[in-house]
């Protein structure tokens, strides 16, 4: 007989097991639905989180509408766009096979983040922290390259095991999940420049 913690494991790999049928179930039926949720909440979590880690005191203090902008993001990005993108894919250049997650990573990663998703990303926070056209578009012009091109570096090697192991319904909760980490390392290494 199992005593402590482990006694609980089977329990817990039910409830997972549970809550991924679930979410899975949920994304075939409203894809767009369940990508503008999962975007949303995983997009104001790793801000939050982020700003948690990356603060430059012991108090934190909390920029809620940094967190609103990129909640706003996520949800309409990875909830439009990016989920018809992403179910295009498969549609016109398929699935399962490593030349076909080759391929579509190429043009998610070559395509789509620099030319649709970063000027969307600016736009849409930047507008909603109040900033006008001009600096959004200033600051675009200053970070679009080191951006570009720092996202390659990161998002090949996951969108590559993204669109080769994981199922349709669970790739935008896979590209979010790996933007928290990206975008923790991000904040802290900007805040980390800023400081020195």
């Amino acid at each position: 007989m199992q005593h402590g913690p482990l006694r609980s494991v089977p329990w817990i790999r039910g409830v997972v097991r549970k809550v991924a049928h679930c979410y899975a179930e949920r994304s075939n039926k409203r894809p767009f639905l369940v990508a503008a949720i999962t975007g949303g909440v995983v997009c104001g979590a790793s801000d939050t989180f982020a700003q948690y880690v990356t603060r430059p005191e012991q108090e934190f203090t909390w920029d809620k509408r940094r967190t609103l902008s990129l909640v706003a993001f996520g949800t309409i990005w990875y909830g439009g766009p990016c989920k018809a993108l992403y179910l295009g894919y498969e549609r016109f250049i398929g699935a399962s096979t490593a030349l076909r997650a080759g391929i579509t990573t190429l043009i998610d990663v070559g395509l789509h983040t620099p030319f649709a998703l970063l000027p969307s990303f600016y736009l849409i926070t930047g507008l909603l922290q109040g900033n006008s056209m001009e600096q959004i578009s200033a600051k675009m012009q200053r970070e679009w390259r080191f951006a570009s091109c720092g996202m390659a570096c990161f998002w090949i090697p996951v969108c590559a095991l993204n669109f080769f192991f994981v199922p349709q319904h669970s790739r935008i909760l896979a590209v979010t999940s790996a933007g928290f980490v990206n975008k923790t390392w991000l904040s802290w290494h900007s805040n980390c420049a800023l400081r020195i």
